[in-house]
């Protein structure tokens, strides 16, 4: 039988740096788009302004490459923090098992 090592903690370390990525990311757009709207506000007028604020809501859209970079990262974290449960979950079982064998063998 093969056996598999799986360090968990490097998952969980993983999973932990991708949510602190995000939320860095997400710390950034609300900044920038602040920014954006604030030097649209400020009397920036005209088609180029127009244009400008357009480009920026297609960037900060649900529908935007940033969002689904967010959204693909965020469902990593989430695989990675469930390969860890599995293989806790599995490590508790194979130990239960392997306990289970030892009692059956001293009585």
């Amino acid at each position: 039988m093969a056996m598999i090592n799986v360090d968990r903690r490097a998952l969980k370390e993983t999973a932990a740096a991708v949510k602190q990525y995000c939320e860095l990311q997400n710390r950034q757009m609300k900044e920038a788009d602040g920014e954006v709207k604030s030097m649209l506000a400020s009397g920036w007028m005209g088609e180029d302004a127009m244009a400008f604020g357009r480009k920026w809501d297609d960037v900060d859209s649900k529908d935007s490459v940033t969002t689904k970079l967010h959204d693909s990262l965020d469902s990593f974290r989430e695989a990675l923090l469930n390969c860890e449960k599995l293989y806790s979950k599995a490590q508790e079982d194979s130990y239960d098992q392997a306990e289970d064998i030892i009692r059956l063998i001293v009585w």
